[in-house]
């Protein structure tokens, strides 16, 4: 083995290694005798020279060999790889971390793995991006911002894109998004960090690809409370329009919603400026528009212009513009100065109001109050007149008669007297020397609630004071015409407040009048006197919802028979007012069934025309107590049921028992044919044919119709047996 010699002395100890030849050393070799020396070396093995003579790959230490702390100035490399450093905590592999503290034993503050670095709390996640920045960590006293810091310059933070790839790369196009700028917040629903705003650069435009070309908007987008994602509300376009909830503002500043507001305690000011020193008369000085999105579509404005140059005095006056009815374009109907107002004149204002119109046709003034009067006022007396928006005070008015004036509208014949007080009659007159005009009573509707003509007609609730359907009685004849719209209720209410139990409604007397002589009395009102005449409104054919005509279909009436007595002409089916018990409503009672009488009345008049049973359904063969068919589940007779309260358990109904109609029946004993009679059976409210053809006592009712039991398809379970069941037309014969 080759000697280590060792060469010189420094203050007594070895001073440097002569020999030139390797030397192996077992055992500790100490080089000084404390830390304060320049080397110290334990439990050292280096297989190769710590400076290579060339590039080679060394180990430093291993897994199980490491060591403690390295300390360098500067790291060398040659830039393509830096693989399997192990630091502290364990397990990090391709992973390099960074503590200001000077100790890899703890959460580190630089965190590089996969191509991300990562700068703050990264224990238990990873960077998400190729910069990810984390605060609040190690105690919770640094912010995740980004601060960039220049001398002599002005710090910048970049965003840029480019399209295609770092090998190829193309330019940016209409509608790329050039970068965006976004504020998230954490979700405890969803585990994640949500989006609530962003700043967003977005190409608007095609770039040339000239120098200086990149036309982009600004997007200003935030979330409404369950919005879900950011939406634009403000944007500031290339072209430097701004649109506040407005992506595609036409206007510098185009805001959509409700409103715009300036606010200051000493009194907000929203001004319109001119930029031009000392304009001339006429100069426009700014205009607020209003109409459609459509910058074409102006419907009226309000403009301001100079009234003289300007100079050392500047006279203005106000233009308010509109467009009238058929046409586009707006024109001026009120200006404002300081000489007054003027409405539809010209420019020379004659007093503090100047309005030029008369009042007729569709021209008008109109003052409008909601809550106050307008006042008419004698300066040196006080008198005044009032006009309320409900009524006209004043002093005393006197007149004989009030009478039309032509000058108010030159269709009306001048001083026709419409009202005067008649000495004569001792009573006051409407129309008193006219006699042609109508006389109209107006609602708050506006509606004349009466008016009359000429011709003695007279009109009771019409639309506009004509009525709605003139043509069936009313085109040439003198009388009462009365109308309503009320869905609900009738036209016409005749109340007589009488008390006395002989009180009669309403009397009707027609006829040419009847003569009395030996052979009996002739001239009793026959079959073309008709006290009583009832219509329906029709309607286009086929045209449910269409207008009906002005000539009602009659659809029946009450007449006289030309013997003294009345006769009543329509279909006509017999009604009788009754109970059933609740339950059997309940249990399957339907309109159609049979019924039958208890015995027991539930009203007992005191005079021979009124007798009303209580009735249940009929559930035997042939029963003669059989009273009639359910009409309605409900009764519109409420006098009976005033007068004769129901019991809890009772129901008032309906049933007819004469005239045409119909009846459900089944095929019990066999099918029924028109001209068969019918009658009660054991199934519990249904008919059945009856066995002879004989009107009998238990005969319900007598079929009208033929039957097809072929096609009928509905039935019913009796006695574990189904038979069929139809609702058949008949006329009926137990009432």
């Amino acid at each position: 083995m080759a000697t280590l010699k060792l060469t010189g002395l420094h203050n007594g100890r070895p001073a440097a290694i002569g020999d030139q030849d390797t030397a192996s050393i077992d055992g500790s070799l100490t080089i000084g005798d404390d830390v304060a020396e320049d080397i110290v070396t334990v439990n050292a093995e280096f297989a190769s020279d710590l400076i290579p003579d060339a590039d080679a790959t060394y180990d430093l230490g291993s897994e199980t060999k490491k060591w403690n702390n390295v300390a360098a100035v500067n790291f060398y490399g040659d830039g393509s790889n830096l693989t399997n450093v192990d630091v502290d905590p364990g397990g990090n592999n391709d992973q390099l971390q960074f503590n200001n503290s000077g100790n890899l034993d703890g959460t580190g503050q630089l965190y590089y793995k996969g191509g991300k670095l990562g700068v703050g709390d990264f224990e238990f996640d990873s960077p998400s991006s190729a910069l990810h920045i984390k605060g609040n960590f190690a105690g919770g006293q640094n912010q995740g911002v980004i601060i960039t810091t220049d001398y002599s310059n002005s710090p910048s933070l970049l965003l840029g894109r480019y399209n295609g790839n770092s090998q190829s790369e193309s330019a940016v196009v209409n509608g790329d998004t050039l970068g965006e700028v976004a504020f998230l917040g954490y979700n405890s629903v969803s585990s994640s960090l949500e989006t609530g705003a962003k700043i967003k650069a977005e190409i608007n435009g095609n770039p040339s690809q000239s120098s200086n070309d990149m036309p982009t908007d600004l997007h200003l987008m935030t979330t409404q409370d369950g919005g879900g994602s950011p939406s634009t509300r403000m944007i500031i376009e290339s072209t430097g329009r701004i649109g506040i909830n407005n992506s595609s503002p036409i206007y510098q500043l185009d805001v959509d919603g409700s409103g715009i507001r300036a606010n200051k305690s000493d009194g907000p000011i929203i001004a319109l400026g001119l930029d031009f020193t000392n304009p001339l008369s006429g100069a426009l000085l700014g205009q607020l528009r209003f109409g459609g999105k459509n910058q074409s579509q102006g419907a009226a404005t309000i403009e301001s212009y100079t009234s003289e140059n300007w100079g050392t005095t500047f006279g203005s006056y106000l233009s308010f513009n509109t467009v009238q009815i058929g046409s586009v374009t707006p024109s001026e109907t009120m200006r404002v100065s300081a000489n007054g107002v003027d409405i539809n004149e010209d420019t020379d204002i004659q007093g503090n109001l100047d309005v030029n119109g008369s009042i007729e046709s569709d021209e008008y003034m109109k003052v409008h109050s909601n809550t106050g009067y307008i006042k008419v006022q004698a300066v040196n007396t006080g008198i005044e007149s009032r006009m309320g928006t409900g009524t006209v005070e004043t002093g005393s008015v006197y007149a004989n008669g009030y009478l039309t004036n032509s000058d108010m509208n030159s269709a009306i014949t001048n001083m026709i007297t419409m009202m005067a007080w008649s000495v004569t009659d001792n009573a006051i007159q409407m129309n008193a020397t006219g006699k042609s005009a109508r006389f109209e009573v107006y609602d708050d509707n506006s509606q004349p609630i009466i008016a009359t003509n000429e011709n003695g007609k007279v009109y009771l609730a019409t639309l506009d004071g004509e009525p709605q359907y003139p043509n069936f009685e009313f085109e040439s004849v003198n009388g009462v015409h009365i109308e309503g719209n009320d869905s609900n209720g009738p036209a016409l209410v005749v109340v007589n407040r009488s008390v006395n139990t002989d009180s009669d409604g309403i009397a009707i007397i027609l006829g040419e009048g009847t003569v009395t002589n030996s052979q009996g009395t002739t001239g009793e009102p026959g079959t073309n006197n008709r006290y009583l005449k009832f219509y329906t409104k029709r309607k286009p054919y086929n045209s449910p919802s269409g207008t009906p005509s002005n000539s009602p279909l009659q659809i029946g009436y009450v007449r006289g028979d030309g013997n003294g007595g009345v006769a009543y002409i329509s279909s006509f089916t017999g009604i009788h007012a009754s109970i059933i018990d609740t339950s059997e409503i309940t249990n399957g009672a339907i309109i159609g069934m049979i019924v039958e009488s208890t015995g027991n009345l539930w009203v007992n008049g005191s005079e021979v025309s009124t007798a009303l049973p209580k009735v249940y359904l009929a559930n035997t063969n042939n029963s003669k107590k059989v009273y009639g068919v359910i009409a309605d589940l409900s009764s519109g007779f409420d006098g009976y049921i005033d007068s004769h309260p129901l019991k809890d358990t009772e129901t008032a109904i309906e049933v007819n028992s004469l005239g045409e109609g119909k009846v459900w029946v089944t095929n019990i004993s066999g099918n029924i044919e028109n001209g068969d009679y019918i009658t009660s059976s054991e199934i519990s409210g249904y008919g059945r044919l009856q066995e002879d053809d004989l009107l009998h006592n238990y005969t319900v009712a007598k079929c009208t119709e033929n039957i097809n039991w072929d096609a009928v398809t509905e039935t019913i379970q009796h006695n574990n047996q189904s038979y069929k069941r139809y609702l058949c037309a008949c006329t009926y014969h137990c009432g």
